[in-house]
């Protein structure tokens, strides 16, 4: 009886703290509770790590940007303004480090000497991937706003407040990467 109690008791627990907002958490975290920040990372870390991959194509990368991000969001919770925007400013967050990631690579260069370069999403079964394909022989800087907004769902001005360029430039981006993708794909 006793083991079950206390099997009862940790179940409530975890709802309890699946209940909780994540300003809540966010505020529970910032005052050193270490399971709230667990759960914060429970509750957001697929989100991150997917952002990684998608902006990435390298899961092994995505796996690294997304821990990256994600300590870093915990490091500087107290510089959060809105703590129910905790995943949107995680988001954010993996978004940055996920080009900073490709930037450190070499692989971001001036539009006119970008190489080609494969990444793993192109091969996923069930989609045919003649989309992917194309997506993935972007220059990595169109290639990252073409992801964010058609794949991410964000607006221009979203996805330039995560890249931190003008929402011009990510207009131009998304132009050029789908006029390039159009061509390819004909």
């Amino acid at each position: 009886p006793r083991g079950t109690a206390g099997g009862v008791s940790s179940v409530r627990e975890s709802v309890a703290v699946d209940a909780r907002s994540d300003a809540d958490l966010v505020a529970a975290a910032r005052a050193g509770d270490r399971e709230a920040a667990a759960h914060l990372v429970r509750r957001h870390w697929r989100g991150a790590w997917r952002r990684a991959y998608a902006i990435t194509g390298r899961s092994a990368l995505a796996d690294d940007v997304a821990q990256d991000a994600m300590a870093t969001a915990l490091e500087r919770l107290d510089d959060l303004g809105d703590a129910d925007r905790f995943g949107a400013w995680l988001a954010t967050i993996a978004a940055r480090r996920a080009l900073d990631a490709l930037r450190s690579d070499g692989r971001l260069a001036p539009i006119e000497e970008a190489p080609d370069s494969a990444v793993e999403w192109v091969d996923l079964p069930g989609d045919g991937g003649e989309v992917r394909r194309a997506v993935a022989t972007l220059p990595p800087e169109r290639r990252v706003a073409i992801v964010m907004r058609f794949w991410l769902d964000h607006t221009p001005t979203e996805i330039a407040a995560a890249l931190g360029v003008p929402v011009g430039t990510v207009n131009s981006r998304l132009a050029r990467g789908l006029s390039e993708l159009r061509r390819l794909l004909e």
